[in-house]
Formats: C-alpha cells, sequence, structure tokens
C-alpha cells in the first residue's frame, strides 16, 4: 500500500500580525508587570511613612518621655511580663544552649539590668547560681521578688537606674542583660558606659550575654527616619539619634551585628560566640587579652 509523502520544504505562509494581536500580547504579557510595579509603589510609599512617623517622634520625644512610655508598655502595654507563669517558664529555645555552656555551672550571676520579674534568675536559681538582679520598674521588681520567695530564695531583685549600673560592689562569675534591654539604652556613649560599670563587676574570664535587636535589611527606612529625626533635633537644638534609633511601643535601638561587638570590645569585653537567629545576641568575655576566636552559633 502506497504512503502519502509530505513535502517539508514548504510551510503555509504567516498570518500577518493584527493590531488585536498586539493589544491582546501588551494586555496579556503588561498583566504580569502590573503587580510588580504596584507592589514596588506600595513598599516605597510604606518607607517613606514609616520614615516620616518615626523620625518625626524620634525627634519630638524627650527622655522623660520614653521613659513614661517604657513603664507604659511593661506594666499595661504587654501584660506577659507580668504574667507568674510566664516569669516562671523558663529559657526560651534560644537561650538554654547558650546558658548551659557558660553560665550554669557558675556560682554568681549578674543580671545588670532589665531583670524583669525574675525570668533568668527563678531559672538559675533552679541549678544553684546565686542570682542578684537588677529593674527598673518597681511593678516587675515586687512581682519577681514574690516570685523569688515563693520558691524558696532570697529576693535578690534590686531598683537601678533604666541605663545605669546600679551601686554593687561585688564581683560576679558571669553577667546577663536582660532580654534585649541593651537595645532600649539610648545613646552608644551611655551603652557602653554602662558596659564599662559591669566589666568591673566581673571577676576575669566571666562571661557576659547580650541580646540585642537586629537591623538587618529595611536600610532605606533607616536612613530616612535618622535624616528626618535629625534634622527636626537640629533645629529644636537636642542631640542627634543614632542609624538605627527607632520606635517599637517605645524607645529602641536596632544593631548591626559588628557594631554591638564593637561597643562590647570598647565597654572591655571579648566577644567568643554570637547569632542572629533566632534572636540576636552575642556572648563576650571579661578578658584583657585575646583569647580563641569567636564561634558562630
Amino acid at each position: 500500500m502506497a504512503t502519502a509523502q509530505v513535502d517539508l520544504t514548504t510551510s503555509a505562509p504567516a498570518r500577518p500580525i493584527t493590531a488585536t494581536d498586539r493589544v491582546f500580547t501588551a494586555l496579556f504579557f503588561g498583566s504580569y508587570k502590573v503587580p510588580i510595579a504596584a507592589c514596588a509603589v506600595l513598599k516605597a510609599a510604606d518607607i517613606a511613612v514609616r520614615s516620616m512617623v518615626t523620625g518625626f517622634w524620634l525627634a519630638m520625644l524627650t527622655p522623660r518621655m520614653i521613659e513614661r512610655l517604657d513603664h507604659w508598655y511593661y506594666t499595661r502595654g504587654f501584660l506577659m511580663y507580668l504574667d507568674p507563669n510566664y516569669n516562671r517558664s523558663g529559657w526560651f529555645d534560644w537561650e538554654k544552649p547558650v546558658i548551659d555552656q557558660y553560665f550554669a555551672k557558675l556560682r554568681s550571676v549578674m543580671i545588670a539590668a532589665g531583670a524583669g520579674a525574675g525570668r533568668e534568675m527563678l531559672a538559675l536559681n533552679r541549678v544553684g547560681v546565686r542570682t542578684v538582679g537588677y529593674e527598673h520598674n518597681a511593678a516587675l521588681r515586687e512581682l519577681g521578688n514574690r516570685l523569688l520567695l515563693e520558691e524558696g530564695w532570697e529576693p535578690s531583685l534590686r531598683a537601678a537606674p533604666a541605663s545605669a549600673m546600679a551601686a554593687d560592689t561585688n564581683e560576679y562569675d558571669g553577667v546577663i542583660i536582660g532580654w534585649a534591654s541593651y537595645s532600649l539604652m539610648p545613646g552608644k556613649d551611655t551603652r557602653i558606659s554602662f558596659l564599662k560599670s559591669v566589666r568591673s563587676r566581673c571577676r576575669e574570664g566571666a562571661p557576659l550575654l547580650v541580646s540585642y535587636l537586629d537591623r538587618s535589611g529595611d536600610r532605606t527606612f533607616y536612613r530616612l527616619s535618622t535624616a528626618l529625626a535629625n534634622s527636626l533635633r537640629t533645629a529644636l537644638g537636642r542631640t542627634k539619634v543614632e542609624l538605627g534609633d527607632t520606635l517599637s511601643a517605645s524607645y529602641a535601638h536596632y544593631f548591626a551585628e559588628e557594631e554591638i561587638k564593637a561597643e562590647l570590645v570598647e565597654g572591655g569585653f571579648l566577644p567568643v560566640a554570637s547569632a542572629r537567629v533566632p534572636y540576636g545576641y552575642v556572648v563576650a568575655t571579661a578578658d584583657t587579652v585575646k583569647g580563641t576566636p569567636e564561634r558562630k552559633l
């Protein structure tokens, strides 16, 4: 049976591209770009609005206003910190391996600031570590001392300024700065002065744990809000804010990792371990000579 032969050397003439074709392809492929463009516009608008609002309030806030906002946040705005169950809950997942490695076998640890209602102190006392803590908020101190007494420990939560080391002549085997409290201290000079005071209370080689708010990404927002805030603060005759200063419920400074390490070194500590996720922290030691290279956890 004969097989039909197909001539592959010829083809039907191409259909001319019509105006309708052009409109259809433009609409079809262009529609993919519309959401991308819209997202870019919305993102730019979001950064602009947040930068203006944040920059304005960074310029307007005084130390007294920051203190009042901080008090409101910890006593009325976010009631977790006044919850006995939260304060008895022990370590966060990211904290536990750090505590086990550097702090669990020490004799004495000072919570140098931001001791809250004693979450860290209760957890350390349970493994035999003697603790003293400092907290600015009276309501948190009162609850924390009650919880310490209920578990049979000395009520060793003491009053302290919000951004300075309280008078304390003891030396400690280790120091913890309460969860993200270091980020709530305004001004590099204030923070380094605080670290130097803490360093004077440390035995040689004592570990220090400081957690912080991380400033990865969103660089345009920080540049714009800082520029606006400093323009207004200059006009008002006030000290300029720093890149990384921003607002959450109140004032907070978000750190680049190398920035906080540099402050620790200037304060007399040697960074030995750090991580940025799931939460930013650095472990440093009160060493006068350089020790082992820093480890990433």
